[in-house]
């Protein structure tokens, strides 16, 4: 399964452009979007999550820059890291911005 496959996947999702890259959104919030060449991806990830990609992606999994990256936000080119881990990260964004994260796991 692709990544807008397993994106559209989510409960909610659907696809929306979004300066010109593809953008997926749940309840009209961004969780997840694609590159304009879609060889990466930009989603939400909690401090541990974006060190744990981090580490074990190295080059692949890296906090965008600023205040986007402190917030969680990180860059993927997806197709270098395992589907079931990029499935994970894309269900934690989701989470992240449908407020339904668990009690004591940070967004």
């Amino acid at each position: 399964m692709d990544f807008r496959q397993q994106a559209l996947a989510l409960p909610g999702a659907a696809e929306m452009p979004h300066h010109g890259a593809p953008s997926f959104r749940v309840k009209g919030k961004i969780f997840a979007q694609l590159s304009a060449d879609e060889s990466t991806a930009l989603l939400k990830l909690s401090p541990f999550l974006q060190a744990w990609g981090s580490a074990t992606f190295p080059g692949a999994c890296v906090p965008e820059a600023g205040r986007w990256g402190a917030a969680g936000w990180t860059r993927l080119r997806w197709r270098d890291i395992p589907e079931k881990d990029i499935a994970e990260m894309l269900a934690f964004s989701w989470r992240c911005v449908t407020g339904s994260l668990p009690k004591g796991e940070t967004n």
